[in-house]
């Protein structure tokens, strides 16, 4: 079972889903490309290796920044969290996200 944490309290149902990005997180600290203006939040799924990220503007580094490892899922609901994500992999082996992004209904 993956592990879920949310940030802030999400209401799925006042919300409709914008668009997708699946991102491979790799050596340098990458973000998904966010599809609309009025995204309002992105839930993030961490597949295959453990990633490093960072929501703050600063890149994350192999050794800094928040874990998450392979099945965790995670939501951003703040614009500036959103707009700052950036991951990065943790171990020797690239991993993917994948980001749906949500808008109000």
């Amino acid at each position: 079972m993956p592990n879920i944490v949310g940030f802030n309290i999400f209401d799925s149902e006042s919300h409709v889903i914008v668009g997708h990005d699946t991102v491979t997180v790799s050596t340098s600290a990458v973000g998904p490309t966010i599809p609309a203006e009025n995204t309002t939040a992105c839930q993030i799924r961490v597949n295959d290796q453990s990633i490093r990220w960072r929501a703050d503007g600063t890149d994350p580094t192999s050794s800094e920044g928040f874990t998450s490892t392979s099945g965790d899922i995670f939501i951003l609901t703040k614009e500036t969290e959103i707009d700052q994500f950036k991951a990065i992999r943790k171990g020797g082996t690239d991993s993917e996200i994948d980001c749906i992004f949500f808008g109000e209904a």
